[in-house]
Formats: structure tokens, sequence, C-alpha cells
């Protein structure tokens, strides 16, 4: 295997690991972040489509997992033949 891919194996795997970083962390930072969301509890806030579908924390945990996975994909599609 070449260099290059070796390394985007280790990227790949870094961030499907979520052991060595604090993703739940990560989500809970970028959404504090936003203005309308400052001082907020996540379980406080309900995404709604003519009823209940969840609460902020759980929806911008399944997104930020959805994206990542859209991400290594992009990362891996750079690798070597």
């Amino acid at each position: 295997m070449s260099e290059i891919n070796n390394k985007i194996d280790e990227i790949v795997e870094f961030f499907k690991d979520s052991t060595s970083w604090n993703r739940e962390g990560l989500v809970d930072d970028i959404i504090h972040q936003m203005p309308m969301f400052k001082g907020i509890s996540l379980d406080e806030v309900s995404v709604e489509h003519y009823t209940y579908l969840t609460d902020l924390d759980r929806f911008a945990d399944d997104f930020f997992l959805a994206m990542l996975e859209k991400v290594t994909t992009a990362i891996e599609s750079f690798k070597e033949d």
C-alpha cells in the first residue's frame, strides 16, 4: 500500500474512532457558538414538522455523524489505485 493510502487510512480511522477525540463535545461547542442557542440546553430545543421529531441535541449528533461519513468517503476517494 502506498504512503498516501496509509495516511488516508490513518485520517479516516481517526475520524471514525471518536474515543481519540471528543465528538459530543465538538458538536456541543459548534451549536453553542451559534448566537440563537447561547445559554439554551440542547435538549430543551426541539425539531418539529407538524409533530415533535427529536430534540436538537440528538438531531445535531445524527447530522454530524452523517456529515462525518460523507467527509471520510470523500477523503477515501483520494486513494491511489
